[in-house]
């Protein structure tokens, strides 16, 4: 007995990968192959299982939300990084080199000076010469991830921007991307982040013309969102061995929470008397603006201003501040070694790090910490 359409239909829908469907746009096109006898290529007439419908009331609800917005290249992007609170930049740093430290990743500070309101840093693997992925902020929520000569940073990268900036209560918006690889690295770690809402994601039609390596990414990740379920009581009762156990919050991480809790506070405020119509006074945004920081904290981001503006002694002063608090984690390269084919840190029986040394027995200066004193001159004297 021939076979029918609608049977073909079905045979073509159980060849397709979990989470695409038949796109029921395309099936004059499939009917007519069909008709002919001519062989096709499935994922040609294919689309994600997604519910468009909430797609874009997600879409719609997310206009007055606050968003992260994500993108290869911040040039476009440059207009949102006029805020002059730069609180932000040591708590995300720090989460970003806890997040290298714990994945055995070289971490090294990349910021140019003089864009004193943004941060960037970048990721080395291994041997490797070349950075694996350069991560700039213009600010807390504008972010770029590239890799070294035009290469597309790994999922991981993607998936721990996504964290954090869910973890602020952001949706992440596709911002200025061009590459189809970018896009589905970030759709697919939205998918496995679970809750992150999406704002300007690539569309269906867009998705169809991607290589196959690259839809079976993205459907793989939304499948494996969709089959998540809470655990029974009797799982929840039972060892789970193969679930690596959840690191104990350290002082540091604490302290970047709260940091990430008083940036959002003091944002929602601003942003709140923005709509409402208000006029602050200049006390009035500035109380709003140092809300929660340390006298510290206040100090320095009036040195920062005042050197900025040319002050050669809040510049000398903010640099020696700076000094002061540096580690010999942060100034000094760490020795290093090949565990299980990852580099690692080497550390001495107490636990500390052992530092690379030159011919004369001194500690080698890490590149951040050359690039500090080569910016601070003569403010500093050692």
């Amino acid at each position: 007995m021939a076979q029918t359409f609608e049977e073909y239909k079905k045979e073509i829908q159980d060849k397709l990968p979990k989470g695409y469907i038949l796109d029921e746009d395309k099936m004059d096109k499939l009917k007519e192959a069909f008709d002919k006898g001519e062989k096709i290529n499935e994922q040609d007439f294919a689309k994600p299982e997604k519910d468009s419908q909430k797609h874009e009331e997600n879409n719609k609800d997310q206009k007055d939300k606050k968003v992260t917005r994500v993108s290869e290249d911040l040039a476009a992007e440059e207009e949102n990084a006029n805020s002059q609170d730069v609180s932000w930049k040591e708590a995300y740093a720090k989460e970003w080199k806890l997040w290298g430290d714990y994945n055995h990743l070289e971490f090294k500070d990349a910021s140019i000076p003089t864009r004193d309101n943004a941060l960037s840093f970048r990721f080395y693997e291994g041997k490797s010469k070349d950075y694996a992925a350069e991560i700039t902020y213009s600010s807390p929520y504008n972010i770029s991830l590239r890799g070294s000569n035009g290469q597309i940073p790994d999922s991981k990268y993607f998936e721990k921007a996504v964290s954090m900036a869910v973890n602020n209560g952001t949706a992440i918006e596709f911002g200025n991307i061009s590459s189809p690889e970018f896009k589905a690295k970030l759709l697919a770690a939205c998918y496995k982040q679970g809750n992150a809402q999406i704002i300007n994601g690539p569309t269906e039609e867009e998705m169809s013309k991607w290589p196959d390596e690259l839809k079976k990414m993205v459907a793989d990740a939304q499948a494996a969102s969709q089959q998540q379920t809470p655990p029974t009581q009797e799982q929840t009762q039972q060892p789970q061995e193969q679930t690596p156990p959840q690191p104990e919050m350290t002082p540091a991480m604490k302290r970047i929470a709260e940091l990430r809790k008083q940036i959002e506070t003091r944002q929602s405020k601003l942003e709140d008397a923005t709509k409402e119509g208000k006029t602050l006074s200049a006390e009035e945004q500035k109380a709003i603006e140092q809300e929660g920081m340390s006298a510290e904290e206040i100090k320095l981001r009036e040195l920062r201003g005042q050197a900025k503006a040319g002050d050669k002694k809040a510049g000398h002063e903010l640099d020696t501040r700076r000094y002061n608090t540096m580690t010999d984690e942060f100034k000094y390269k760490r020795l290093t070694k090949e565990e299980n084919g990852k580099e690692v840190f080497v550390k001495d029986d107490n636990g500390n790090y052992i530092y690379e040394t030159d011919d004369k027995g001194k500690k080698i200066k890490s590149d951040a910490y050359k690039a500090f004193l080569a910016k601070a001159g003569n403010n500093l004297t050692h």
